[in-house]
């Protein structure tokens, strides 16, 4: 990402990383969070180790047998059903609360020595483990005394079986009742239905096999009177023609519709399809040459000879149909009027079968219902009897439980071995817990805490550079001229992103008060005006204006200065006018000095009319140019050559409202035709009104960010210029301290302050000797003055030695 896109995916936070956002968040905790760690841990695990309670443990358990060798009929009655789940109920059931009460009011838990062991049942079962196992269910219980955990063990097994025996008698009992209540309810319910079915069979006058019988006689009686009839009928249509449509019904007609009509050619029709397949098989088998197939050819060709001349015969009218069997055989008829009476008594025999049938069949279901109930009744009967006599035999056998140990006297506690890894598992676990603490503190804190923090939570790409804080006496030189460069290297990548000879407006903003972008206005101004560029500070920071109050500041103490040379005023007169303004900034110097008595107000006028600094230090500014004043009439010397304010002025905070961006346009337009940089120093953006209109008329927009503010206002700073339609240049990290001086600047920077403050031929350091900066005023801050302080001589020669209005550029 270039240094003109802050927004790019590496400011973005999904690119920080996480370990180095772990590395920042507990920057300067590590220490800290070790040490409170360390004692907590140690201090926790001393306790929990002297705090350790040897016990002893001891096991018993007991066997559920899963089948018994009785001899039932000669067959041996099998395992349990779900013996398994039967043996888990009984592990749980060895823990209950009736079981356990038992044990402790029995005799055996009254021999354990006096004073131990637990005196009620919650007690006892915290004490107590039980665990289930094919036909086993094992039984530990812990002490403080090993005979009291002997005892436990003993007292809780004899107190199960004794339980345990009781319990399955009763449960036998009420199984057996139930059981039999089943069994006497379904025998009689088992002989109401054999009486219904006995009712039935006599109704019918059969039993349900005889239904089945007589049914298949009546479908076969039916299906043969249908087909008596569908002869009949057939003749009966034949003969019912005239006989010249007879005789004209035959002509041209083929065997096959011959056939319908006539037995005989029904018979040669069918002699020869069987003919013709047995012949077609024979040639797949032999050949032709085959005897067999031979005589098969001659018998299809006779066939085919006699249809052909039978069919010739009945189409000139000539042939003598031949009756079908189905009628002519059944009843002998030879006329129509004999077929139709036929015909009639095969149609009524068919609808009485029909009807027998149906009544048969409604019949057969009711029989088929009683015999499926009488089945499932039989059945459920058998299987309630062979659980009563399972459990019956159950209930006579003993050695279901064994009981295989009531626990051994332990000799050595059984948790020797927790001892030291319960102290050392709380320790690591509190000490984990302040780190976590310490962790979560840091989480908290989203406060770009360092410049390398700042560059990890808001992207490397972002950042122009950083700026140290500095003390107002620049004590130290290497971190002035450190500064220094930081501030000329921003300028030029400012520079960089413009055309040679274009004007270049470069607005300065921050998210929260308090950033210092006024001094890095203030240090950028000098930097370009130092590199030959007409530089022009606009103060519109309606609010703040502190670029306005440190110019008067300035045109204030130089203006008392001259009174004092001119004898106006005595040194001591010129601290105290000073400090009147400073507590009354409405007051101009003629004011303030006839108020304390120490001159005239006419006079200190006449003064400073004959002085260049002649300026009272109110008058026009920012809104004056905006309400059309010219703007070489608005602007101040700032005493640097080159570098001219334009300060805010006289107007009033609420005329801000009043603003629009056309007007910051034209009075950007204004000073480019002037002016080769102009640096727009604005309110925060997050909380200014003149911040979002300035920010998207400006050619660059910087956002400085200073240690110790939350990363989400910036960020939010950064999406509010976007809104506003600003070119986003870059961040610039203000007020780093000490810590950050390794990761100061570019390497370029660094291997510049390096061969400064050492000589290549010696490890001895040199100390570097700040120049004479008077001409850039202490009131201009620290950054501005060391700016101005580690510029070559050459360059400062040429500053202004007075401060006025000024024409044009300065």
């Amino acid at each position: 990402m270039s240094a003109t896109d802050p927004t790019g995916p590496a400011a973005s936070p999904l690119g920080a990383n996480p370990l180095m956002t772990l590395h920042y968040t507990m920057q300067g905790k590590y220490l800290i969070a070790l040490a409170a760690a360390s004692v907590v841990a140690a201090v926790v695990g001393v306790l929990v180790y002297r705090s350790h309670v040897p016990l002893y443990e001891s096991e018993g358990w007991v066997r559920i047998s899963p089948d018994r060798d009785v001899v039932l009929d000669e067959e041996v009655l099998g395992d349990i059903s779900m013996f398994s789940d039967y043996v888990r109920v009984q592990g749980r059931r060895m823990k209950s609360f009736r079981v356990v009460d038992n044990a402790l009011r029995g005799g055996t838990w009254a021999e354990r020595p006096s004073g131990t062991g637990p005196s009620s049942v919650r007690g006892f079962q915290d004490q107590l483990t039980v665990r289930t196992e094919p036909q086993i269910i094992a039984v530990r219980f812990r002490d403080e005394n090993p005979q009291t955990a002997q005892k436990g063990v003993e007292a809780l097994v004899k107190a199960f079986a004794a339980v345990y025996d009781e319990a399955d008698s009763r449960e036998v009992n009420e199984r057996l009742d139930k059981l039999t209540s089943v069994q006497v309810q379904l025998s009689n319910e088992l002989r109401g239905v054999r009486q219904r079915q006995s009712t039935l069979a006599k109704r019918y006058g059969f039993s349900s096999n005889d239904a089945d019988g007589v049914y298949e006689l009546k479908s076969t009686r039916l299906q043969s009177l249908q087909a008596r009839l569908q002869e009949v009928e057939r003749l009966i249509k034949l003969h019912e023609l005239p006989q010249e449509e007879q005789i004209a019904a035959r002509t041209d007609h083929t065997p096959a519709q011959i056939a319908t009509v006539d037995a005989t050619m029904q018979n040669l029709v069918q002699r020869k399809t069987l003919a013709e397949q047995a012949y077609r098989a024979q040639i797949a088998r032999f050949g032709e040459a085959h005897r067999t197939t031979r005589k098969l050819a001659e018998e299809i060709t006779i066939i085919t000879d006699e249809i052909a001349r039978r069919t010739d015969a009945f189409n000139r009218g000539e042939l003598e149909l031949q009756l079908g069997s189905g009628a002519a055989d059944a009843t002998g008829a030879v006329s129509l009027a004999q077929l139709r009476g036929q015909a009639d008594e095969f149609r009524r025999q068919v609808a009485a079968t029909q009807s027998e049938l149906e009544e048969l069949n409604r019949q057969r279901v009711d029989l088929d219902e009683v015999d499926r109930e009488i089945s499932l009744k039989e059945s459920k009967l058998r299987e309630t009897e062979a659980k009563i006599d399972a459990i019956q035999i159950e209930s006579t056998t003993d050695g279901r439980l064994e009981i295989g140990n009531e626990g051994d006297l332990p000799g050595s506690p059984s948790n020797d071995a927790d001892q030291f890894r319960n102290a050392a598992a709380a320790g690591m676990g509190s000490g984990a817990a302040i780190v976590g603490l310490v962790l979560l503190w840091g989480l908290a804190d989203r406060r770009l805490k360092s410049y390398a923090a700042a560059k990890n939570m808001l992207g490397a790409d972002a950042f122009l550079g950083m700026l140290p804080i500095l003390d107002e006496s620049l004590d130290d030189a290497q971190q002035a001229l450190g500064a220094s460069h930081a501030v000329h290297e921003i300028r030029s990548m400012l520079q960089r992103a413009r055309p040679d000879g274009e004007p270049l407006v470069v607005g300065v903003t921050s998210a929260t008060a308090g950033a210092g972008k006024t001094s890095v206005s203030l240090a950028l101004g000098l930097s370009f005006a130092a590199a030959g560029s007409r530089t022009l500070l606009i103060d519109f920071d309606a609010v703040g204006g502190g670029l306005s109050s440190r110019t008067l500041r300035i045109v204030r103490r130089r203006q008392a200065e001259s009174l004092a040379r001119q004898g106006v005023l005595h040194e001591a007169g010129v601290a105290q006018v000073l400090e009147l303004m400073d507590e009354q900034p409405e007051l101009g110097m003629a004011e303030a000095a006839d108020r304390l008595g120490l001159a005239t107000a006419s006079r200190v006028s006449a003064a400073l009319s004959t002085d260049a600094t002649g300026h009272t230090g109110r008058g026009a500014g920012v809104f004056e140019s905006l309400a059309g004043a010219a703007l070489e009439e608005c602007v101040l010397a700032t005493g640097v050559e080159r570098l001219t304010v334009l300060p805010l002025g006289e107007a009033d905070i609420a005329e801000i409202g009043t603003v629009s961006r056309g007007g910051i346009r034209g009075l950007i337009n204004r000073a480019r035709s002037s002016y080769d940089v102009v640096v727009v120093d604005s309110g925060p953006i997050l909380g200014s009104l003149e911040a979002s209109i300035a920010s998207g008329e400006v050619d660059e927009l910087i956002v400085v960010v200073a240690k110790g503010e939350l990363v989400g206002y910036v960020r939010r700073a950064i999406d509010r210029a976007l809104d506003a339609g600003a070119k986003v240049a870059g961040l610039v990290f203000n007020k780093a301290d000490t810590t950050d001086g390794a990761l100061f600047g570019s390497a370029g920077t660094t291997s510049l302050v390096s061969r400064v403050v050492s000589r290549p031929d010696s490890l001895t350091p040199v100390s570097v000797t700040l120049r004479d900066a008077e001409e850039c005023p202490r009131e201009y801050g620290p950054l501005a003055h060391a700016t101005a302080a580690c510029l070559p001589g050459s360059s400062r020669r040429g500053l202004a030695k007075s401060v006025g209005r000024t024409q044009g550029a300065a």
